[in-house]
């Protein structure tokens, strides 16, 4: 069973939350989120992350959206 979800696109800086948890050793699902394709705004994805932003990781319930530099 993985730990998290991670929705990423790779043209929204998602390789930082992606290298992170690999880092961290965390067992995760990795599942593409097409902004090309407006996939951000599809009723499913806002389902998880209402905000509508990649990348987002599911943890534990809670939806984690936002990165640092």
């Amino acid at each position: 069973m993985t730990d998290a979800t991670l929705y990423y696109f790779p043209w929204a800086c998602s390789r930082v939350t992606m290298t992170t948890l690999d880092q961290a050793g965390v067992d995760y699902k990795a599942v593409l989120v097409d902004g090309r394709k407006c996939e951000t705004r599809s009723g499913e994805y806002l389902k998880a992350n209402p905000h509508g932003k990649v990348p987002a990781v599911l943890w534990r319930g809670r939806i984690m959206r936002e990165t640092r530099r």
